[in-house]
């Protein structure tokens, strides 16, 4: 399990008198709950310097890195020490990609592209602007390509925003 972090926290919980201690900025400065259990630099056994720039595909799939106050920098963060590149598995072949992407692209989504992670092979859809939008890569690609739009779809709605054209697979809206 992660060790707690936080963007701030209020001022008594800060070292010395606090639990808490701030990372340094090569780390991302956020606040870390430092206990016995967990070392009085959990940044470094968790993290890795972000002083160096992230690969590149790296950051066409996932974006630029999130502000410190959004709640997608943590996995934003964990997907960049897992990062493996941008490459197709063994088993998908690139027509399926192609076949697939004529999907996304019809339904305004944008070319798929797959990466490999922490998890395994999964799927973005940069062109989308919703960098924390993804997918598992065989059914995304292979076995549920409509699904996926229509789960986009509801990602979006659940945001507030518009859904231009809802797929005939996306739910009634709750009211």
């Amino acid at each position: 399990m992660a060790t707690p972090r936080f963007a701030s926290v209020p001022a008594e919980w800060k070292h010395p008198f606090g639990p808490y201690r701030q990372a340094p900025p090569e780390y991302g400065g956020e606040w870390w709950y430092v206990s016995p259990f967990t070392s009085d630099t959990p940044w470094e056994r968790e993290g890795k310097p972000l002083g160096s720039a992230p690969p590149a595909d790296f950051v066409e799939v996932l974006g630029p890195r999130p502000h410190l106050t959004d709640p997608f920098r943590g996995e934003w963060d964990q997907n960049l020490k897992a990062w493996k590149g941008v490459k197709l598995p063994p088993w998908l072949t690139p027509a399926q990609l192609i076949a697939a992407n004529e999907t996304y692209k019809a339904w305004g989504m944008g070319n798929a592209v797959v990466y490999e992670g922490a998890y395994g092979f999964s799927v973005r859809w940069p062109a989308t602007g919703h960098f924390e939008f993804e997918g598992e890569a065989r059914s995304a690609i292979v076995t549920m390509v409509h699904w996926k739009v229509a789960e986009y779809q509801d990602f979006l709605r659940n945001k507030g925003l518009p859904v231009p054209k809802p797929h005939p697979f996306l739910p009634p809206a709750p009211k």
